[in-house]
């Protein structure tokens, strides 16, 4: 075998897209949130150049734009185009409207993506109820909510810590006034 050359086939890979800055300090806030959430705001360390008041607005800003909920004249074209294809009938209009109503709170990439889930794999002889779809999405639906939560709290705590030092330092300046006020009537 030593007169046997290798002809193995190369894949190359696509080409990966290089984060954006906004992206890579989104990022890292969000990182900073989860690793400090549950902690008591006391302990609540600096990060120079980590989430700051503007990198955690914007990073809640992109957790809100994930949760947006999505719009009901879309999902009910969604509903409808799935009870033809599989021969469904809709649910009368009150329930309709109802699962509309719940349907369209989802964020539309994951609503998407759940109907998506159910074109390819239903089997039942009923429409699909906003549990079935639900289910589909539940984990991702749970981790946006958590990052958004987690966000939240780190603004909570940094805006505590921030009036911490703004009362810390009002004090002290009151404690000088008096301080100096006492020294001047001793004289």
């Amino acid at each position: 075998m030593s007169g046997t050359t290798n002809t193995a086939r190369v894949i190359p890979l696509p080409p990966r897209a290089t984060p954006s800055v906004n992206e890579i300090s989104t990022r890292q806030t969000e990182c900073w949130a989860e690793s400090w959430a549950g902690e008591p705001g006391i302990f609540l360390p600096d990060a120079p150049g980590v989430a700051d008041d503007r990198q955690i607005r914007d990073a809640l800003e992109q957790a809100d734009r994930a949760l947006a909920p999505g719009d009901p004249a879309a999902v009910l074209t969604l509903l409808t185009k799935l009870a033809v294809r599989h021969g469904l009938d809709l649910p009368d209009d009150d329930a309709l409207e109802a699962d509309l109503r719940i349907l369209s709170r989802l964020p539309p990439d994951l609503f998407i993506r759940a109907f998506e889930a159910i074109w390819m794999t239903w089997r039942y002889r009923r429409m699909p109820t906003c549990g079935d779809f639900h289910a589909v999405i539940e984990d991702d639906l749970r981790e946006r909510r958590s990052r958004r939560n987690v966000l939240s709290e780190a603004q909570l705590k940094r805006r505590t810590a921030e009036m911490r030092e703004q009362w810390n330092r009002e004090c002290r300046e009151r404690r000088m006034a008096g301080d100096r006020a006492a020294a001047s009537s001793v004289r």
